[in-house]
């Protein structure tokens, strides 16, 4: 635009040292170039950038500002913001320009006096003495000046040359004078801003208690800024609320009476600050939408709050009101950001000193439970010394313990309602406290995940806090912890630490435990796996061997059931030759292949585990059970030469979750040996049958050799088939349509 070429070339106009270019409102700077002037973007410095910025200048509207312009030169600027054309218009000229009359005014004044005492030489009887003194008055004036007393003036009074340069100097030294009041006067401000910093943070952080550190920095923020009020908020535990915990004493707040809090995250300065980590300033409430009229507050014009945080963590807020208009700038939003990061760090200590203020009564506790636990013989001892740690604490608490059905109530303070004692599902305290987390501290009156049968058993207790500390073996939930206080913020990530310890501490012994019954189990499956080896060595009777493999299967599972399944191909029927179910071994006939989860082993030749069987599960796997199901299942199949001769099965009707890949292993080494001795005892089995009819028929065909005559050889030969193959009638038919019979009834013969 020529016009606003030519407006920045006038601007600049009174000096050629003077540079003008203009800011726009998205901040970027803009001016005409050097050779051609030509309006263009130019790259400003850091300083430049930091002091004109739009958001600063369009709030002060006109200001002289001191900076390092673009060549790192130092600057004096005339700054005017024009909302007409939503920028501002800065003319700047160096510093040493401004100087410069003050440097040239000496040798010009040396020049004068020596012109002076040349034409003294020439007209000394001409010259009176009115002409010498006022050059020596002016000589010592800008003597004094150049030396730094800024308050000196000349008093030359006079209408000729003489007296008007007396006049520039006096202007020069006005302005001058002016310029270093007005740059003392803002360091001097700094200075006191800054000592005054520090005296707040200094008082502040040598207070002995959370409220005494919090009371002392309010009154003095107050106090020495001058400000209409400070407060501070701090967010509870849970991190749901910013709750007002000290205000400054010259407000009598009516929140201070009672409990005044703010959801993070809502409509509201507090709020907004403490949801995205970043300090809010409102240059004028009235127009804010953010801003909360406040009754104890009526004359606040402006508000800054500031975050209390270390790193990403959010403490709470420091909010400060003022009753001026835009009273906030830069300077002093970087002096409260720096104080509010002292409060932070002081807040953060000295709630690490009263954390380690630990009751000796509860330590003693803690370590007397600790020893318990650590000899503990089981989980119910273990369960049972932590439940009488809960009961001497100051928490409402309840103990859980986990079982197939579910989260069972172990322990609990207080009245118990009949729905209490409903099995909790495992999955829904999974997904309420992730297996990645140690504990969990929430308000039950804004966390809508906590499930529904443990929110009521809380809130009976009407508590304001609750922690939720799982113990785990690994990633399985072994039992639920649950403390809650009415208290505010009684519970936190520090006090909440020893029953943290305590739970790993119970976490260990449980897996100690664990631990040890796999080992005791370990070993008596390589009992049962040898005694099965020794007696398939040396047994040969297969009922006498579905015994001994059942016996060892107790042992090592309990009383549980027991299949021996055998599959015979040819006819396509599975036997059960030994079926232990409750109390009996019961017998049942054949039957063919089908459906069952037996079936899906025997097509399959893979071993099946099932944990936890539902009618999902059997959908999944095509399975139909007929009566009552079991909630684990185990099978294996009987494999010989590739073939599968049948299976091996254990379940429990009760219990989910009973078995284990170690099982499966277990019972796939016994399955390899029961198999070979199944086929070795049926071989066996096979071979005497063999021998038999061979003895038979060699029997039969002695007799039929010593017969003498045709009738006889026949009657025999009929009379022998009918008893090997314990036939009631046997015939023979020959050629000539002679029949022969013998038929043997009741012990006689009949021919």
């Amino acid at each position: 635009d020529p016009n606003a070429r030519q407006k920045l070339i006038n601007a600049a106009s009174f000096n050629d040292k003077a540079l003008s270019y203009y800011i726009l409102g998205n901040g970027i700077f803009v001016g005409t170039t050097q050779f051609d002037k030509d309006i263009d973007r130019i790259q400003p410095s850091k300083s430049q950038a930091e002091t004109l910025a739009p958001e600063i200048i369009r709030a002060k509207k006109r200001s002289i500002e001191e900076f390092l312009s673009f060549k790192n030169a130092q600057v004096l600027s005339y700054v005017r913001w024009m909302e007409e054309i939503d920028s501002g218009l800065v003319v700047e000229v160096p510093r040493s320009v401004i100087q410069a009359p003050m440097n040239e005014i000496i040798p010009f004044a040396i020049i004068v006096l020596a012109v002076t005492m040349f034409l003294m030489v020439s007209v000394v009887l001409f010259a009176s003495r009115r002409q010498v003194r006022p050059i020596v008055e002016l000589s010592k004036t800008t003597q004094k000046f150049a030396e730094g007393d800024w308050s000196v003036r000349s008093e030359v009074r006079r209408k000729d040359e003489l007296g008007l340069l007396a006049f520039s100097f006096n202007k020069m030294a006005d302005e001058l004078s002016a310029l270093y009041q007005t740059l003392e006067s803002r360091v001097d401000e700094v200075t006191r801003q800054i000592w005054t910093a520090a005296e707040v943070a200094q008082a502040a952080t040598s207070a002995s208690s959370l409220s005494e550190l919090l009371s002392r920095t309010v009154n003095l923020i107050v106090e020495r800024f001058g400000y209409y009020d400070a407060s501070i908020f701090l967010i509870d535990e849970p991190g749901v609320y910013a709750v007002l915990e000290k205000s400054a004493e010259n407000v009598d707040h009516a929140q201070n009476k009672g409990e005044y809090k703010l959801a993070v995250g809502s409509q509201s300065m507090i709020g907004w600050v403490t949801a995205n980590n970043e300090y809010r300033v409102s240059v004028n409430v009235d127009t804010d939408p953010l801003y909360q009229k406040d009754e104890q507050l009526p004359d606040t014009r402006s508000e800054l709050v500031i975050p209390l945080s270390i790193g990403e963590l959010v403490l709470g807020a420091l909010d400060v009101h003022s009753n001026k208009l835009d009273d906030f700038n830069s300077e002093d939003i970087t002096i409260l950001q720096t104080l509010a990061n002292q409060i932070a760090t002081a807040i953060r200590n000295t709630r690490l000193l009263e954390a380690t203020e630990i009751n000796l009564e509860e330590a003693s506790l803690l370590y007397n439970a600790s020893q318990q636990i650590t000899v503990a013989a089981n989980e119910y001892e273990i369960y049972d010394v932590v439940s009488r740690v809960l009961s001497q604490t100051s928490y409402n608490y309840a103990l859980f313990t986990a079982n197939g059905k579910g989260m069972e109530m172990f322990d609990v303070s207080g009245a118990v309602l009949e729905s209490n004692l409903i099995p909790i599902d495992v999955s829904k305290v999974d997904a309420f406290i992730p297996a990645s987390d140690r504990y969990r501290i929430t308000s039950p009156e804004k966390d809508t995940l906590i499930p529904e049968e443990l929110r009521e058993l809380i809130a009976g207790w009407m508590c304001e806090t609750v922690a939720f500390l799982p113990v785990r073996i690994g990633k399985d939930l072994k039992g639920l912890i649950i403390l809650a206080s009415q208290a505010r913020n009684s519970i936190n990530s520090l006090s909440i630490q020893p029953y943290v310890n305590l739970v790993e501490l119970t976490t260990a012994a449980i897996d100690k435990i664990a631990a040890q019954r796999g080992m005791e189990k370990r070993l008596q499956e390589l009992v049962t796996i040898s005694e099965v080896g020794q007696t398939v060595a040396s047994q040969t009777d297969l009922q006498s061997l579905f015994e001994v493999i059942h016996n060892g299967i107790r042992r090592t599972f309990g009383n549980i059931n027991f299949v021996v399944a055998l599959y015979d191909n040819e006819t396509n029927l599975i036997h059960i030759p030994y079926l232990y179910e409750g109390e009996d071994v019961i017998h049942i006939d054949p039957f063919p292949l089908g459906e069952g989860l037996t079936t899906i082993v025997l097509q399959t030749s893979q071993p099946l585990l099932l944990n936890n069987i539902d009618e999902e599960t059997l959908i999944k796997y095509g399975a139909k059970i007929a009566g009552k199901p079991a909630r684990s299942w185990l099978g294996v199949p009987l494999i010989f030469g590739g073939q599968t001769i049948g299976a091996l099965v254990i379940q429990d009707l009760v219990n989910a979750n009973r078995f284990s890949e170690d099982d499966v292993r277990m019972l796939n080494t016994m399955a390899v040996q029961v198999a070979v001795s199944i086929r070795n005892t049926r071989l066996l089995e096979q071979t005497r049958r063999q021998a038999q009819h061979e003895r038979l028929l060699h029997e039969t065909t002695s007799k039929i050799r010593s017969s003498v005559d045709i009738q006889r050889i026949l009657e025999t030969t009929a009379k022998e088939i009918s008893r090997a193959i314990g036939a009631r009638r046997a015939h023979i038919e020959i050629g000539t349509g002679e029949i022969v019979q013998s038929r043997q009834n009741g012990g006689e013969e009949t021919t």
